[in-house]
């Protein structure tokens, strides 16, 4: 060691036991002040090992450096920041190890510290020597040495897993439970998802809600317990659903502006002073008949501006769509109470993004470029992604490839990661699955390519059979048309034998009391020439001149002490 350099340098005990440290001699009032120590009484020890001797700091170090009176807290945040960058995560008593600083002065400094940003707690305790604190960069390249690992071990999950589980995770035909709360846990999930009407009753909350009523979703309307919006997308009347409580935090992402005509102008400034009135009072008010009222309310809640505290009037403008104006609204249906929806943009857009990110992993499980193009959400992906990427260290979410066939930047939490391994494993367990192929939880064309020789559309008179996540038989123009995707006998067979209960048990086309297949593969080729025939007329289709036919049972349930016929 150079003598010139010894000249800058000391050696100095900085913790109980006897063990001597070397220090510059300029941060010799640093160690003093922070360790309450009396500098010029306190021994240091100079030269090389061998060569050392002893003598006190007030007899060799000069005035000027002796004469520097640093603050206590200055003093010991000096020397912290030297020790925690090249230190893992650290309690106050591993810093007690190293420097004979109090836990007071320690407390007060690590608490300045986090203030500006530079260290960080990982574990919270009422015990104050139980609390692990972190530097913020190291912590945060743990964090993504961690990240990187996870990513290393998940291995990519076929389409038929995810889709398997994407089934069991948003409840379909699986285990279905009755009333209200299965009701409200539905529109929970598939909240903000704008769908067409026709939709939603007639196979997506049927395929979710064992013995579906309409009442039932009217009754929640009614108390605020669910609300709706609909919207005009194109030609296609669509509505969206929502909890009450989530109601103004979802549509706070945009703020329509359509244009309206005069008729539509009065009766909405009129809602939007006199709330919660029913159709018979604003058209007295407004000096309207009925009918004219109704059909400028119609054009209202077709462009997000007016809802109703039921859904019944929905159903209302959707049954008679094809009727002429007379007939369309001269049966005064049953309306309920009218609003106006109370649009505003929020002043925290990433409080709202970071909402709707959660509600759309609540809905899919795992969040990518196609997934959220799917859904066709009021925020981009590029926004979507963004937010991901910079929230990833401490959201919970991890970025991976966890699917096949799909763009590689994709995002789950740690427990859908977990139950997509775990549902992996008995996934040839799964066994049959009907659902509409208009129901949002096929997604099933993402993952289609040119070697799939049966391509599945979005088609609301399209039902797909599942087995074990595949998509083995399909059927459509709402029965006419049986189209095998599989080529095992015995798969096509439980396939039929699924659709057949599933349509039985209302859970799939309820609006359809028969079903009337021609044809087998193709058109041209008649269905008595498929090799499932006999099995089908066992399942109780019979020969008409429109091929076979098969009609839903009428099944009678108790409710509240009377038999309803379903």
């Amino acid at each position: 060691m150079p003598r010139k350099l010894l000249r800058r340098l000391m050696r100095l005990q900085l913790t109980e036991r006897d063990e001597q440290y070397w220090i510059a001699v300029e941060d010799f009032p640093l160690y003093c002040k922070a360790m309450d120590l009396e500098r010029y009484k306190v021994m240091i020890r100079l030269g090389l090992p061998g060569e050392e001797r002893q003598v006190t700091a007030g007899d060799w170090i000069s005035s000027y450096i002796m004469g520097i009176d640093p603050d206590p807290v200055a003093a010991a945040m000096r020397i912290l920041r030297r020790w925690i960058r090249f230190s893992g995560p650290f309690t106050i008593q591993n810093i007690q190890k190293q420097y004979a600083i109090s836990a007071k002065l320690l407390k007060i400094t690590l608490k300045k510290l986090i203030m500006l940003g530079e260290v960080v707690r990982l574990q919270e305790s009422k015990k104050a020597a139980a609390v692990i604190y972190c530097h913020s960069k190291v912590y945060e390249r743990i964090r993504r040495k961690t990240v990187e690992l996870a990513r290393l071990d998940i291995k990519p999950k076929r389409p038929e897993t995810y889709l398997s589980f994407l089934c069991q995770f948003q409840r379909v035909n699986e285990n279905l439970e009755q009333g209200e709360e299965q009701l409200k846990a539905v529109i929970k999930q598939l909240q903000g998802l704008f769908l067409p009407v026709e939709y939603w009753e007639h196979s997506v909350l049927p395929s979710r809600v064992k013995q579906y009523d309409p009442k039932l979703l009217d009754s929640l309307c009614s108390m605020g317990v669910i609300r709706w919006i609909g919207r005009l997308r194109q030609k296609t009347k669509e509505v969206a659903f929502y909890p009450g409580e989530d109601f103004a935090r979802i549509i706070s992402f945009g703020v329509p502006d359509p244009a309206i005509t005069e008729p539509e102008r009065r009766v909405y400034e009129l809602l939007k002073s006199r709330p919660a009135g029913f159709t018979y009072e604003y058209a007295l008010e407004l000096k309207m008949d009925q009918i004219e009222f109704l059909h400028s309310v119609e054009g209202l809640v077709w462009k997000g501006l007016v809802t109703n505290d039921l859904f019944s009037p929905v159903r209302y403008y959707q049954e008679v769509r094809k009727k002429n104006l007379w007939v369309k609204y001269g049966s005064n249906p049953k309306t309920g109470r009218w609003s106006v929806i109370h649009w505003s943009k929020s002043a925290d857009d990433r409080e709202q993004l970071q909402y709707y990110v959660s509600m759309l992993l609540g809905r899919y499980g795992i969040l990518s470029k196609e997934i959220i193009q799917f859904e066709k959400p009021p925020v981009k992906w590029t926004e979507v992604y963004e937010f991901l990427k910079q929230s990833e260290f401490f959201s919970g979410v991890k970025r991976g490839v966890f699917l096949e066939k799909i763009s590689g930047i994709q995002y789950a939490k740690d427990e859908v990661i977990e139950s997509l391994r775990l549902h992996e494993a008995s996934l040839e367990n799964s066994g049959f699955i009907t659902i509409a192929a208009c129901d949002p939880v096929n997604l099933l064309p993402l993952f289609q390519d040119e070697e799939d020789r049966v391509k599945v559309t979005r088609n609301p008179g399209t039902a797909v059979v599942f087995y074990n996540g595949r998509p083995v038989l399909m059927v459509r123009q709402y029965g006419k048309i049986i189209v095998p995707v599989a080529e095992e006998q015995e798969v096509l067979v439980g396939a039929i034998k699924d659709f057949v209960e599933t349509f039985q048990n209302r859970r799939l086309w309820i609006e359809h009391s028969t079903i009337s297949t021609l044809y087998w593969q193709e058109e041209g080729q008649d269905i008595d020439t498929s090799p499932i025939f006999e099995q089908m007329r066992e399942l109780g289709f019979q020969s008409s001149y429109r091929g076979i036919e098969l009609f839903k049972e009428f099944k009678y349930y108790e409710k509240q002490g009377k038999s309803v016929i379903r």
